[in-house]
């Protein structure tokens, strides 16, 4: 299951924009009235006051932003280090009920879904990705929705999904395949295509490259299960090399 990196979106932007620069000019416009400033010295000041005010609604909602994302990946990981799944599920569920931001709800469902993986609710776990409005995602964040979605359909023995989405958009997983927050992941969805596939000799060798590139705890999980996967479907033995 892979995690979520923060993006902030140009519509967001615009409405802060329109919701700052708006009441400044009203107040600017009274204040020309009251002190009879004249018009070059007004448009001066409105140029100046509303780039500020312009510019300091984005960056506040951009530390806000960073602030939420930082939230939501601190319970994720105190999730993981508990093995407290339910707490992180209920939690983003509450949030759910909170926010209506379509951004900040992207995150929270995708973090839902690293809950639900971790108690193997798989059948869950592609029901809120498939409701996410993932078309409007760009950059690396629409590779982690693939990616996911890849995930739940393999786990759910859906390896026609699982060799569907991977073609359909194997452009965007090339693009980060050597990205260090994405790159493991990539390579263990290329393990799961070939096994979809029923390539498993391919499959080994890719596992085997993996198992020497990636050794942490969390991902030598994730090989070993693959590794019995492609034992069973070879008819091997624990002796036996894939």
């Amino acid at each position: 299951m892979y995690k979520i990196k923060g993006e902030y979106k140009l519509k967001r932007k615009i409405k802060i924009i329109f919701g700052i620069g708006v009441p400044v000019g009203i107040l600017l416009v009274i204040v020309q009235n009251l002190m009879n400033i004249d018009d070059q010295l007004f448009w001066k000041l409105y140029f100046i006051m509303g780039g500020l005010a312009i510019v300091g609604a984005v960056i506040i909602n951009i530390i806000f932003q960073m602030k939420f994302i930082k939230k939501l990946k601190i319970m994720t990981r105190q999730a993981k280090e508990q093995k407290n799944y339910d707490f992180l599920i209920k939690e983003m569920e509450n949030l759910l009920k909170k926010y209506k931001s379509k951004q900040n709800r992207w995150f929270i469902k995708m973090t839902l879904c690293y809950g639900l993986a971790g108690k193997k609710e798989y059948t869950e776990g592609l029901e809120v990705l498939e409701e996410i409005e993932y078309k409007n995602i760009k950059g690396i964040n629409r590779t982690v929705y693939y990616l996911n979605l890849v995930y739940f359909h393999f786990h759910l023995g859906n390896y026609e999904e699982v060799i569907k989405v991977t073609d359909d958009n194997s452009k965007e997983l090339l693009q980060y395949k050597n990205n260090p927050q994405v790159a493991k992941h990539i390579a263990a969805n290329s393990i799961y295509y070939h096994i979809a596939k029923g390539q498993y000799e391919v499959a080994g060798k890719l596992l085997k490259e993996a198992e020497d590139n990636w050794k942490d705890p969390e991902m030598m999980e994730v090989w070993e299960m693959l590794e019995e996967i492609i034992r069973q479907e070879k008819g091997l033995t624990e002796n036996d090399g894939i």
